[in-house]
């Protein structure tokens, strides 16, 4: 039955920093086929082509020398078409990546209390994923404009504002929420806590930078190869040999699942300082657990009588 499924991890629980990076790694152990199947299916095609795009992009970057013997007028209009176009385009695809993947990864935490694992489909992750992605949009593009505004002043108020705001994703997905009440709460549970909670995100963004640079690696290859190509040619504006578009490719499927994973991670990471946030201000396991025991003492009793 359903209702009495008891998943394996408690997710609001009081957990020191080793035990929240540790949950992490053993609740993405635990689910990473049935998780990574949902992201894969749905947010994979988006991140495939933000990556695509965006090495396209880069090693297309030597074409504006070129381009600037048309003179400043022609190489002005170009460049407004390149910003318009596909950095446009990478830009929208980030946007959207970025509100999608915590949607599908909180929605999946969600299921996992009523399921197990195995019985995890892409239709119980998705029941609820478009208000989600729409509130989720519109906090990303808030919480980034805050971001950059404080980033002008020596950066510190920037580095505080994305630690405080990192809470974000997982108040709007687990508390069904707008994203200016997430906003707000973002203050409510970090406070005492940003310096904890700072430390656990710097943490697992050095781990996924680092998983990150080593698939990153085929392509800076790729990019310094074609480069020297290029230079010894004389001609930047050269046309790529197929075998590297199929690279190129390859190269960008890898970075996507890669992707996929290191955004999960600071996601899920996230999520269980939330969750620990919680339960240290409103204690919501302790009385949940309260609660389901004096259910099973009335059902004894029950019986008894």
């Amino acid at each position: 039955m359903l209702m009495q499924h008891a998943p394996k991890i408690d997710f609001y629980k009081k957990r020191p920093f080793s035990d929240k990076l540790n949950i992490t790694f053993v609740f993405l152990r635990e689910n990473a086929w049935p998780y990574l199947k949902v992201q894969l299916l749905i947010a994979g095609p988006v991140l495939l082509l933000v990556n695509m795009a965006a090495s396209r992009l880069q090693l297309g970057m030597f074409d504006s020398v070129e381009k600037m013997q048309m003179g400043p007028d022609g190489f002005i209009i170009d460049m407004f078409g390149d910003m318009f176009g596909a950095y446009g385009l990478v830009f929208v695809a980030s946007l959207v990546v970025g509100a999608l993947i915590p949607v599908l990864c909180y929605g999946y935490m969600r299921v996992y209390r009523e399921r197990p694992p195995e019985g995890i489909t892409i239709a119980h992750v998705t029941r609820d994923m478009w208000p989600n992605f729409l509130s989720m949009l519109g906090y990303g593009i808030i919480a980034g404009m805050v971001v950059i505004v404080s980033a002008f002043f020596l950066f510190i108020p920037a580095i505080y504002f994305m630690v405080v705001l990192s809470l974000g994703a997982a108040i709007i997905c687990f508390e069904k929420t707008d994203p200016f009440t997430a906003f707000g709460r973002c203050f409510t549970l970090i406070k005492d806590k940003w310096f904890s909670t700072a430390g656990l995100v710097l943490v697992v963004f050095i781990i996924a930078y680092l998983i990150t640079a080593f698939f990153s690696l085929p392509q800076v290859i790729l990019m310094g190869l074609w480069t020297l190509l290029t230079l010894e040619s004389g001609n930047m504006g050269v046309d790529m040999p197929a075998y590297i578009d199929s690279l190129q490719i390859l190269f960008a499927v890898l970075q996507s699942f890669a992707g996929l994973f290191t955004y999960s991670l600071v996601y899920i990471a996230i999520a269980f300082q939330y969750f620990n946030l919680v339960e240290r201000r409103e204690s919501r396991g302790l009385m949940a657990r309260i609660g389901a025991m004096d259910e099973q003492t009335d059902e004894e009793e029950g019986e008894n009588y």
